[in-house]
């Protein structure tokens, strides 16, 4: 294999804000829809990524030439954000709706959020080896589940096909309504945003 996992490191945050701006807001069909700006976008990611770096269950993947070609970014479901219902932001009130549907986190639940593999490195199965190890590296701290929206069809299918993710609650973007608009109904694929949960196993403590 050309790419080797590893922790995600405070040295790396610049890299994967270039990433994440580059191919994973300007491919979110959820970001797609409401035509959010990368550049605006990635001066909002600094805070996300000093937890991540601090709860160290983030893993990024490194090529054969040290450039990252993906990563998988988690903290603990307490550490999230706190999403309510946000007139002027509909993906927050959509995220808002998903979390509603569903019970609450138990305290030890790992939250993954964003996740992105370049273009040239997909289809090999990177985002479920970054997966695996963020699991891993979450079950060795301890924690016993790990929970997180799904909005991609590929995300979907390792989540609930590979790994058994148990789906919570999900939410058709053509039946999604804020303030009399229907901000998601272009997304045809996949045709709903998920919920899932799944429980870590047994693994050796992290080093």
């Amino acid at each position: 294999m050309d790419t080797h996992i590893r922790q995600l490191l405070a040295s790396d945050t610049d890299e994967v804000t270039a990433l994440l701006g580059q191919h994973f807001v300007t491919e979110s069909v959820l970001h797609t829809a409401l035509g959010v700006d990368p550049c605006a976008w990635q001066s909002t990611l600094q805070a996300d990524l000093d937890i991540a770096v601090s709860e160290a269950c983030s893993v990024v993947a490194e090529s054969a030439n040290g450039a990252l070609v993906g990563c998988v970014l988690a903290w603990t479901c307490a550490q999230a954000t706190p999403i309510s219902d946000h007139s002027s932001d509909p993906l927050r009130a959509l995220l808002a709706a998903l979390r509603r549907g569903a019970t609450p986190p138990r305290d030890n639940t790992l939250h993954v959020d964003m996740a992105v593999v370049a273009p040239d490195k997909r289809g090999a199965g990177l985002y479920r080896r970054m997966r695996e190890t963020v699991h891993n590296r979450a079950s060795a701290k301890g924690f016993d589940w790990v929970r997180g929206e799904l909005s991609s069809a590929a995300t979907q299918m390792v989540c609930r096909a590979n790994f058994g993710h148990k789906l919570l609650h999900e939410i058709a973007f053509a039946s999604f309504t804020w303030h009399s608009e229907s901000p998601f109904s272009g997304i045809e694929s996949p045709p709903t945003i998920q919920l899932v949960e799944g429980q870590l196993k047994t693994s050796t403590p992290c080093r």
